[in-house]
């Protein structure tokens, strides 16, 4: 089944932990853009945009390359094009989500960061790799990461 709302290569997806159904997702693509599915129906699901979200800011267009939500729901995570760490804030207000960054972190990495993933068993720990060949671990704290 294919969706609309990309208009550029999509790098990477993950589903939301605390939506055992599965029935909301989020994905990044190649222009910077995050955009939060949702289903509309359990028995032959249709996703639909829930909310969209653009981590540039300039007119370079710089890829998110991964993504990641942390198990207690509450963030995600993209790896980013331009070295940097982005941390989004999932909320529903009233039955609408939205997304918003809480904590940019700039040169995470020397080089881009190709991959973030969330601890599964601590929902504040972050680990990250990138070109330059390193793995680091981060720890969110009041909105901010922290290397560890």
């Amino acid at each position: 089944m294919q969706h609309g709302g990309h208009c550029s290569c999509v790098w990477s997806v993950a589903f939301d932990p605390k939506n055992n159904d599965g029935s909301r997702f989020v994905s990044v693509d190649a222009e910077g853009r995050i955009i939060l599915w949702k289903s509309t129906s359990s028995i032959l699901p249709q996703y639909t945009k829930s909310a969209e979200l653009s981590c540039n800011d300039g007119a370079e267009l710089d890829p998110n390359y991964s993504v990641d939500w942390s198990s207690d729901g509450k963030f995600i995570a993209i790896g980013r094009g331009d070295d940097s760490i982005i941390i989004i804030a999932v909320e529903n207000r009233n039955g609408k989500d939205s997304l918003e960054i809480v904590c940019v972190k700039r040169n995470a990495h020397t080089r881009d960061v190709h991959c973030v993933k969330w601890n599964p068993r601590i929902p504040s720990q972050l680990a990250s790799v990138g070109g330059d060949g390193h793995l680091k671990i981060w720890q969110i704290t009041d909105n901010n990461l922290f290397r560890t």
